[in-house]
């Protein structure tokens, strides 16, 4: 798959890796001109800061996994064919529409999505911003019961405001993927960042550090309120290379 992904594959003992929440606000930086990228965003909660459990409970619903092969891969994952795991969240749940990793996507031969652990169904690749490593994909058939984000202000947030990364990890060998949560406070809001010579430098983004695994990458970064803020870019730190 991409080059951060099939690195990242062979660094899984490091102790700590590096999360980067992209920031929505850059969307179209750099990438294709869609109106499937022109969805609106509903009104901000006026809801207090949720507990922990609370967050899982709201946000888990518009967390998907996501499992990608390469083009010319015939051997299913289970079968030890060359595949990427990640995650993503609903952002459209009428039009079945995903935001996930742009780097998990771009060169796919085939993208699969599990929604709630139902049967996974297809996805295609519609729109991207490579520079800042997003890109929407879009579910075909449109699974039932799909629950879209709630959205956040990603400017509100500053140096130790609390957020939480939420994904999914799904080893080939798993019949159904481990829904998976760790809060983090973060360390900056500034940019830009470059985090993989794979990757152009992100204009604007959310920093944190966290043992976070890898198949998060594409997950959702939610503030207090279980709102979207960010969608998860993983890379090793130095001390992990």
């Amino acid at each position: 798959m991409s080059g951060l992904i099939s690195r990242l594959r062979h660094r899984r003992r490091a102790a700590q890796i590096l999360l980067m929440a992209v920031l929505l606000a850059a969307l179209g930086c750099g990438g294709s001109d869609s109106k499937t990228t022109q969805t609106q965003s509903s009104a901000a909660s006026k809801e207090g800061p949720l507990t922990s459990e609370e967050i899982e409970q709201k946000v888990r619903p518009s967390t998907v996994s996501i499992v990608t092969q390469p083009r010319g891969e015939s051997k299913e994952p289970s079968k030890h064919g060359q595949h990427a795991h990640g995650s993503g969240v609903i952002w459209d749940a009428s039009r079945g529409l995903v935001l996930t990793s742009d780097h998990l996507v771009e060169n796919a031969g085939s993208i699969d999505v599990t929604v709630n652990n139902q049967t996974p169904v297809h996805a295609a690749l519609v729109a991207r911003a490579q520079c800042n490593d997003i890109a929407i994909i879009a579910l075909r058939p449109r699974p039932a019961g799909m629950t879209q984000i709630a959205r956040g202000d990603s400017s509100a947030l500053n140096i130790g405001s609390k957020v939480w990364a939420m994904g999914y990890l799904k080893p080939a060998s798993a019949t159904k993927a481990r829904a998976i949560t760790i809060p983090a406070e973060v360390s900056s809001t500034e940019g830009p960042f470059k985090v993989s010579p794979d990757l152009r430098e992100l204009p604007s983004a959310i920093l944190h550090q966290a043992a976070l695994q890898l198949q998060m990458s594409g997950g959702p970064l939610v503030n207090d309120r279980g709102e979207l803020v960010g969608v998860n870019t993983i890379v090793p730190t130095a001390s992990g290379a």
